[in-house]
C-alpha cells in the first residue's frame, strides 16, 4: 500500500470529491500531516467515506469514528467491511444530545470514552444545523488529547467554523497554536495543543455567542 492512493486506483464509492466529503486535495494534505505526527490513536467526529480512506492509508492507526445518524453509521460499517475488512476502526453510534460545557449549552455527540491518549482529532461533524455542535467536540476530547496532539477542523471557510475557533481560543487561552493548511480554498484549520489545563475557562464571550444562537433559534421556532 502506498502512502497516498493514486486517484485512478480509488473506487468510485471511496472518492472524497463528492458532496459532504473532505475532498481529495484536502485529504492528501491531511494524510501527510498525520504521517508527520506519527499518529497512533486518532478520533474522527463524523464518519463516512473518510473513515474507510483513513483505514486504507493509515493501516497501523487505531481510529475511533463517531457518528450520530444510524444510516450513516451503517454505511460506514459496510464500507469498512467491503474495502478494509481487517481495519483497526471502531465506529460508534453516539446520538446527539444537549450538554453543558463552561457557561454554554451544546447539541453534540453523546459523551463517551476515548483512547486514554489521543494523538489527533478530525472534526467534520455534527451537522451545521447544530450550530456550535462541533465546538462541543473539542471540550469532550481535550483531556485525552496529548500535548503536541492536533485538532483538524473541516469547513473552515465558513464563518460558523471560524467563530468556533475563536471560541476555543477564548476557552483555552494560550493553549493551542493555530494555523490554516495551505489548500485552496483553506478548508482545514489546525490547532496544536502546547500545554495542558484542568478545564476550559468560563469565557463570557463564548457564553454570549452561545446564548445569542439559542435565542435566535427560539425566535425562529416561535415565528414558524
Amino acid at each position: 500500500m502506498t502512502d497516498v492512493m493514486r486517484m485512478d486506483s480509488i473506487p468510485e464509492e471511496l472518492s472524497l470529491d463528492q458532496e459532504w466529503c473532505l475532498g481529495e486535495s484536502n485529504f492528501s494534505v491531511l494524510i501527510k500531516e498525520l504521517q508527520s505526527l506519527s499518529v497512533e490513536n486518532l478520533v474522527e467526529f463524523g464518519s463516512g467515506v473518510s473513515s474507510a480512506r483513513l483505514a486504507l492509508q493509515l493501516p497501523h492507526v487505531k481510529l475511533l469514528s463517531i457518528e450520530s445518524d444510524p444510516t450513516y453509521h451503517m454505511r460506514t460499517v459496510q464500507l469498512l467491511k467491503r474495502f478494509v475488512p481487517d481495519s483497526r476502526v471502531g465506529v460508534e453510534l453516539r446520538k446527539l444530545c444537549w450538554q453543558r460545557h463552561g457557561l454554554g449549552l451544546y447539541q453534540s455527540y453523546d459523551i463517551g470514552p476515548f483512547f486514554p491518549r489521543v494523538d489527533a482529532v478530525i472534526i467534520d461533524g455534527p451537522p451545521g444545523w447544530t450550530h456550535r455542535g462541533r465546538e462541543g467536540c473539542l471540550y469532550q476530547v481535550f483531556r485525552s488529547l496529548r500535548i503536541g496532539g492536533r485538532v483538524y477542523l473541516d469547513d473552515y471557510v465558513r464563518p460558523a467554523e471560524q467563530q468556533i475557533v475563536r471560541n476555543w481560543q477564548a476557552a483555552y487561552p494560550g493553549v493551542f497554536g493555530i494555523r490554516v493548511l495551505d489548500i485552496s480554498p483553506p478548508r482545514l484549520c489546525v490547532l496544536e495543543k502546547t500545554r495542558d489545563v484542568p478545564h476550559e475557562c468560563l469565557s463570557f464571550s463564548v457564553a454570549r455567542d452561545n446564548w445569542a444562537l439559542a435565542l435566535r433559534g427560539l425566535a425562529h421556532r416561535l415565528s414558524a
